[in-house]
């Protein structure tokens, strides 16, 4: 009868146990994304520096700020300041920006650094010749900027970021939108 009630709880161990691990591997892996919301809009510029005035972040606030000089004097605009920067608002859920005025983006709240508060930064994609743009771009900050990635590295999570740029080398990140 021992023999039986063994044969039985090995069958028991050889059922369960792989089941088990699958469960217990599944419930490890599932990203934090789907139990939280964690993902923040943010306002990126492109950045030229023609205009005489440079745009960033004090208090969580966009200001201007005038280009100086070694001893604080205005530099001067040489000819006639032809491009402005623009300045947007991503919206990470439906993956598409907005051009903002300056007066809209002044409006706003934005926390400073380049990691959002939930772990998110945008980072460079990768050279579009190779095949592993996402796994260069993820270990290595990939080193061609013609695509961009929101990439959570704690979670493993990343989606490619669409900007609306005409030279995606001009991308500066300014904040990420408080709620």
């Amino acid at each position: 009868m021992n023999i039986l009630n063994s044969e039985k709880f090995s069958l028991y161990i050889a059922i369960f146990l792989p089941i088990f691990a699958i469960i217990l591997t599944v419930i490890i892996l599932i990203p934090k994304t789907s139990r939280t919301s964690s993902v923040y809009d943010f306002v990126y510029i492109s950045d030229t520096y023609n205009v005489g005035y440079f745009i960033e972040l004090q208090n969580g606030h966009i200001v201007k700020q005038p280009l100086l000089d070694q001893n604080n004097r205005p530099i001067p605009i040489n000819g006639k300041a032809t491009a402005k920067p623009d300045i947007y608002h991503h919206d990470v859920v439906k993956n598409e920006s907005r051009k903002l005025t300056f007066e809209e983006a002044t409006k706003l709240t934005l926390t400073e650094g380049y990691i959002s508060p939930g772990g998110y930064e945008v980072i460079c994609g990768g050279n579009s010749n190779r095949g592993m743009d996402l796994f260069e771009g993820l270990f290595f900050g990939g080193g061609d900027c013609s695509r961009r990635f929101l990439v959570n590295r704690e979670k493993r999570a990343s989606t490619p970021v669409k900007l609306t740029l005409k030279d995606q080398w001009d991308f500066r990140l300014l904040g990420w939108i408080k709620r």
